[in-house]
């Protein structure tokens, strides 16, 4: 969990290499996996999608192939774009600067914890 620059709640699940160690292997680079959607408020947006007890599983068209070539995968970090019907505020009036807002989060997440190399990174 951590959180957009304006307080929005946000989250993603981040997948490293299997036998990775910070110490030993250092920042990596990272395949940010990641779609935009609206909501209506802020409270729904931070709401956790999925559940940390779920198998996972991997297909050729997942992005955690990309574990096996040594890079780390931030998979569904939320993006939210947020308006409020009530207010006459749409989700689209303020899409870019929300977008930008939800990745930079994101980014700056995974670089904190020391995992993510921030000159070595992707979206997908």
């Amino acid at each position: 969990r951590y959180k957009r620059a304006d307080g929005v709640d946000l989250n993603a699940t981040l997948y490293l290499p299997p036998g990775y160690d910070l110490a030993r292997d250092g920042p990596l680079p990272t395949l940010v996996w990641a779609y935009p959607r609206e909501f209506n408020s802020a409270e729904a947006a931070g709401q956790l999608r999925d559940s940390p007890n779920r198998f996972t599983s991997i297909s050729p068209m997942s992005p955690l192939v990309w574990l096996s070539r040594g890079y780390a995968v931030l998979e569904g970090p939320a993006l939210p774009i947020i308006g409020n019907a009530a207010a006459g505020v749409e989700p689209n009036d303020s899409y870019v600067e929300q977008l930008v807002a939800g990745a930079r989060a994101a980014v700056a997440a995974v670089v904190a914890k020391g995992v993510t190399d921030p000159r070595r990174g992707a979206v997908g």
